[in-house]
Formats: C-alpha cells, sequence, structure tokens
C-alpha cells in the first residue's frame, strides 16, 4: 500500500505539471520511482534550462502538500549540506527534496522485496552494499532527525503539555563524554540504542553505522501510508513499552507516527444519486467542523470534534472543503 500510495502521488502530480506518466522497462523495474519522471524533473532541475519555473514551484509546492514530511526532512537534508560544505544555504532546493525520496523510496522498496519475495540471498543487506552506506544509513538519520520534529508538531496540534511526551523526549538521547580537537572532554548526544522507540540500531553492522531499527522501519511505512491506515497498520504491532492501547501513551506514539503522514490526491465527486440522497449527505456534513473554524479552535475545543474508534482509530470530523461546490 506505501509503495502504491507513492506511485499515486507522483502520477497525479506529474498530469498536473504535463510531465510524462512512469513506464516502467528493461532498465527499470515496475516500482523503482527514483526513475519516475518527476523524481528525474528534480534531479536535472539544474540542467535543463527549458524547465519554467511556475512548473518547477507547482511540482515542489504538490510535493510538500502530498508528503508532508517532506519539508522537514528536506530542511534537515539542507543543513546536514551547509554543515558538510561550509555553507549558510537559507532555501531548500531540488536536490535535497530528492536526496529524501530516492532515499525513501529505495529502501521501501527494499524491505517490501525482502519481506514479500522468496530470495537465497540478498546481497543489498550486506555489511559493504552500496545501498546500505548510499541509501539506508543515511535515511536511518534523516528519520531519526524527523521524529524530533514530528513529536513537536504532535504536541502542537493536539495540545499536550511537554510532560506528557517526556516518556519519548527525554530517553530519545544520552550523553556520552567525547573529546575535541583540543583534546577536551565535552558531553555529546547520542541516541540510546536501548530505548524502547529507538528509531536507530547497528543491526550487526561491524563498523557501528547506524540504520533504521524495526521501529525506524515502521516510521517509515507510516510517513507513506494514509492516516487511517497508519492507526490499523500499528494496531497489528506489539505495544511499545507495553502501555496499554487505549492509554495516553499509546494514543501519542500512535499520533506521532502518522502526524505528517502521505495526503493522497482527492478527485471530485459528481453525484449521480437523488436530490434525497445528496440533501442526506448534506445535512451528516453539518456535523464536520470547517476547516477555518477548527484552526481556531484551542485544542481542547477541537479534541471535541476526534473520535476514538472500537480499533482505536482516530477519526477527525473536519471538513476540509465544500464537496458540493461546483
Amino acid at each position: 500500500m506505501a509503495l502504491s500510495n507513492v506511485e499515486t502521488v507522483l502520477n497525479h502530480i506529474a498530469e498536473r505539471a504535463g510531465l510524462d506518466r512512469y513506464e516502467w522497462n528493461e532498465e527499470h523495474g515496475a516500482e523503482d520511482y527514483w526513475e519516475h519522471p518527476v523524481m528525474q524533473y528534480l534531479a536535472e532541475s539544474d540542467e535543463l534550462e527549458f524547465i519554467p519555473s511556475d512548473v518547477l514551484l507547482d511540482v515542489r509546492d504538490r510535493l510538500f502538500r502530498s508528503f508532508p514530511f517532506l519539508k522537514i526532512m528536506a530542511e534537515n537534508q539542507r543543513d546536514y549540506r551547509n554543515s558538510r560544505e561550509r555553507a549558510e544555504r537559507v532555501e531548500i532546493n531540488e536536490s535535497d527534496i530528492f536526496d529524501v525520496l530516492n532515499n525513501s523510496f529505495r529502501v521501501l522498496k527494499a524491505y517490501r522485496d525482502t519481506c514479500s519475495h522468496f530470495l537465497i540471498e540478498n546481497q543489498i543487506w550486506a555489511d559493504d552494499s552500496e545501498m546500505l552506506w548510499r541509501n539506508e544509513c543515511p535515511l536511518a538519520a534523516m528519520v531519526n532527525q524527523y521524529y524530533t520534529a514530528a513529536l513537536r508538531v504532535t504536541k502542537e496540534r493536539y495540545g499536550y503539555e511537554t510532560r506528557d511526551l517526556t516518556f519519548i523526549q527525554k530517553r530519545r538521547f544520552k550523553q556520552e563524554p567525547e573529546k575535541d580537537a583540543s583534546g577536551n572532554v565535552k558531553k555529546n548526544a547520542v541516541p540510546d540504542l536501548d530505548f524502547f522507540l529507538s528509531l536507530v540500531a547497528l543491526n550487526g553492522d561491524g563498523r557501528k553505522w547506524l540504520h533504521l531499527s524495526g521501529w525506524g522501519v515502521v516510521l517509515l511505512i507510516c510517513l507513506f501510508l494514509e492516516k487511517k491506515y497508519v492507526n490499523v497498520f500499528l494496531s497489528k504491532l506489539p505495544n511499545p513499552g507495553n502501555y496499554p492501547p487505549n492509554s495516553k501513551e499509546s494514543r501519542i506514539i500512535r499520533r506521532s507516527m502518522g502526524v505528517c503522514s502521505v495526503v493522497l490526491p482527492k478527485e471530485r465527486i459528481h453525484s449521480e444519486t437523488g436530490d434525497l440522497s445528496v440533501t442526506l449527505d448534506m445535512l451528516n456534513e453539518l456535523k464536520r467542523c470547517p476547516r477555518e473554524l477548527f484552526d481556531t479552535l484551542s485544542p481542547g475545543d477541537q479534541e471535541r470534534f476526534r473520535t476514538i474508534s472500537s480499533d482505536y482509530n482516530e477519526v477527525l470530523q473536519m471538513r476540509s472543503k465544500d464537496r458540493f461546490a461546483q
């Protein structure tokens, strides 16, 4: 489902931007989405002088809207490049966006293929494989950094107090002594690999490189699932930290995993039903809070429009746009 959502988003953006649809051939497979025209558009944006700036901006805007996590991770990638190149670039460029999506698509497909297909031996998981050091290890760092921002977004969106998230935030990292170039010892924050929700792990790597942990892979998958399916997916897994499913802690974990997950494009619905059915549908819409009003409410009042189903799936009664506008 995650890779299917990737295809849906990229094809929708390509159609809106007037780009070619993705077609696989002998050189790349059916789900090698890093070869998609939208991705190639990003990769070659500096070389293709004929690309109209408004089209490029539209592609970027649609990617950010469809993948809400993308801007956060692209900003982190920009900061990483700034530190490596000793630069002070402020804007996000197409290379930052491409790197995040390229690594995500490749690793997501690699895990799917490994878990779903029968392979006697798969060399991509060997310590010295190009996929690990070029894609998976950098993505592990991206996902780990992203989750810091995701927790902040969760706190602000759902009106949590700082103390409500301390069971995660204060345990994700630990302080370890480290000598600087002058020989002075200072404390450095490093991921606590023993934390029950650690997103990175050594995974037996002899060179001590950090990779995605089991929960890191879970978060990666959640980024490409719609929010309603994030909850379904997480309900099939063991509760991290052994918190009861209906506890505040479990709800925070579920919400933080899906707070910036994919938003699929929705085509306008054309109803062919009778007037009575349309009227009843419109009445049903009245119980939803318009987005313009919802955004002005306090977190406590916003909670009145959130319900939890029997399978702990969160339902938001909010009307984001007029479904009946012509």
